[in-house]
């Protein structure tokens, strides 16, 4: 026994009528019906020739919305998105760009403006390559005298998770720890605002 199955088998319909699925079958209908309808009120007006061809290109769009799909959308979900697209969405996109870095800031200040007699504690992680720059210090130095804290806690990265991550099948990007020169460099321009330091290991 041979059972004929689909290459691609989100394109399977269920055939209902004459090899036709519901939606093809409910759309030839509509197809015909429309057909009849200019031929009984076009008759008096037109000879048989050009009125056959009125019924067929009024019946053409109908019987296409059965049949036709683009990109995986039927006829019908095409033409809302090419509207969508064409008319109601705007021709001239702007583009707005984000500032990670801004937005934070805001947030830190807004906590700051708003500390009444709490203690604030800014905690740094310090991970070679990618934040113990100089430029990075510069900009931690920047905020930490615009909104000084009571205390900086400098966290030193590890590696100590790559394991889990592995038992879990999940990848993970290895990373080196700051060497200690960095700790202290950042340690001691800290220092320098009067603001105490203290270093941990994450």
């Amino acid at each position: 026994m041979e059972v004929k199955i689909n290459r691609e088998i989100r394109e399977y319909t269920e055939s209902i009528f004459f090899g036709l699925s519901l939606r093809q079958f409910v759309f030839s209908i509509c197809a015909c019906v429309v057909a009849v309808i200019l031929y009984f009120l076009l008759k008096p007006y037109c000879g048989i020739e050009t009125l056959s061809w009125v019924c067929i290109l009024g019946a053409a769009p109908f019987a296409a919305l059965g049949f036709i799909k683009y990109n995986g959308m039927t006829a019908e979900k095409f033409v809302a998105a090419w509207i969508k697209s064409m008319i109601l969405t705007p021709k001239r996109l702007t583009f707005k760009p984000t500032n990670l870095y801004y937005e934070y800031l805001k947030n830190i200040e807004t906590v700051y403006e708003n500390r009444g007699e709490k203690k604030l504690i800014y905690r740094i992680p310090l991970i070679q390559g990618y934040t113990d720059s100089e430029e990075n210090l510069e900009n931690i130095c920047m905020l930490l005298k615009k909104c000084p804290p009571y205390r900086v806690e400098i966290l030193k990265a590890h590696n100590l998770g790559k394991k889990k991550y592995e038992r879990l099948g999940r990848k993970y990007v290895d990373f080196l720890p700051p060497n200690e020169e960095k700790i202290r460099l950042y340690s001691e321009r800290i220092k320098t605002q009067g603001i105490e330091v203290e270093v941990k290991q994450v």
